[in-house]
């Protein structure tokens, strides 16, 4: 009996995910709730929701639900809503439906993208700096015409 209680723990460590990856393989059709994933690949079915530091939903990939994530990439399809903090990528193969909240988006010619679409984050460095330019313009422009009066 002692022996079968060691091979059960050592059978379970084996099976341990220390490093926190989620993979849901073609064919695979899976309904649920993933939590504090590391790194989540659905290339099968998913339906439920995810949250995860990494989310990529393959070319087949099917994910019905919703993303909170870091970055996320999208070649499959995906419909639900979705939050990433950093970046969402999709990829030409891609078809997102929902409502997409980011902070950094990048859709590739031939994706299709359908729903609300929500910038979160920072954009006053970039009109701070955008405002600066124009600045700058301005008054080469008016440095340029005051030469051209004298």
């Amino acid at each position: 009996m002692a022996e079968e209680i060691q091979m059960d723990n050592q059978e379970e460590s084996n099976l341990s995910n220390d490093h926190g990856t989620v993979v849901v393989g073609e064919g695979v059709r899976l309904e649920g709730r993933i939590d504090n994933a590391k790194d989540t690949q659905i290339s099968g079915t998913y339906s439920g929701t995810v949250k995860s530091d990494n989310i990529s939903v393959t070319d087949n990939g099917n994910l019905n639900g919703d993303i909170r994530a870091g970055d996320a990439t999208i070649s499959g399809k995906f419909d639900g809503d979705i939050k990433v903090d950093k970046g969402l990528l999709v990829n030409s193969s891609g078809k997102v439906k929902g409502n997409i909240e980011y902070s950094f988006l990048e859709v590739k010619f031939g994706a299709t993208v359908e729903g609300m679409i929500k910038h979160s984050g920072s954009v006053s460095s970039i009109s701070s700096n955008l405002e600066n330019s124009n600045n700058t313009e301005m008054n080469s422009l008016n440095d340029s015409s005051d030469e051209e009066i004298n």
